[in-house]
């Protein structure tokens, strides 16, 4: 329920971020040519709607680290 929220203090710091799943996997425009059955349902609709990917690769860098939990702490506490 808060993502957007917290979309928009990732956005206000400059820090990328990702929706993967928009929907469940019957919404998908491709879906209906490998389901049988639709699936998913009120509660797989609820968890993508709050599904944020924040950023974590490889090479990132500490004081990147850093700011990502930080602006995270300070939107939760």
């Amino acid at each position: 329920e808060k993502r957007p929220q917290l979309e928009a203090a990732l956005k206000d710091k400059g820090i990328g971020f990702g929706i993967v799943y928009p929907g469940p996997m019957s919404t998908q425009d491709a879906s209906p040519d490998y389901l049988k059955a639709r699936v998913g349902g009120e509660t797989a609709q609820r968890i993508c709607s709050s599904v944020l990917n924040l950023p974590l690769f490889p090479y990132m860098k500490e004081d990147e680290l850093a700011e990502v939990v930080d602006v995270v702490k300070k939107f939760y506490s």
